[in-house]
């Protein structure tokens, strides 16, 4: 058993991450045609997250969303009454050469860097 997040190996029977507190997984090997997950961003801006996804989506990246106000619940069992925390949203990419784009990208949109939007011609 394996931690998709932190690649920490576990002995069969162990069901969560001890660091992180993710769910474990059989392998970390992607099989033929399977891409991996890997995450990109974790915000707490609803206006970060909506540039970032915009630009993803411009530039052709895949990517994956979780959002809300009880993403604990999703990283570990939580005994007892649990009250909501503040929104936020975890962004996964495809690992490889869409993850090495999307960087770029979320770089560029920490260090405030604006879209550039070619200009055309008319009749060219």
């Amino acid at each position: 058993m394996f931690c998709p997040d932190c690649e920490t190996e576990y002995r069969e029977g162990i069901e969560r991450c001890s660091d992180c507190g993710a769910l474990l997984v059989e392998s970390l090997e992607s099989g033929p045609g399977e891409s991996r997950l890997v995450p990109l961003a974790d915000e707490k801006s609803a206006e970060v997250v909506g540039e970032l996804i915009d630009r993803l989506e411009k530039a052709g990246v895949p990517y994956v969303v979780e959002a809300g106000t009880a993403l604990a619940l999703l990283d570990r069992v939580i005994e007892g009454e649990f009250e909501p925390e503040p929104w936020r949203a975890r962004i996964y990419v495809a690992a490889g050469e869409c993850e090495a784009r999307a960087r770029r990208i979320a770089d560029e949109i920490h260090r405030g860097v604006p879209v550039v939007i070619p200009h055309t011609r008319a009749g060219v």
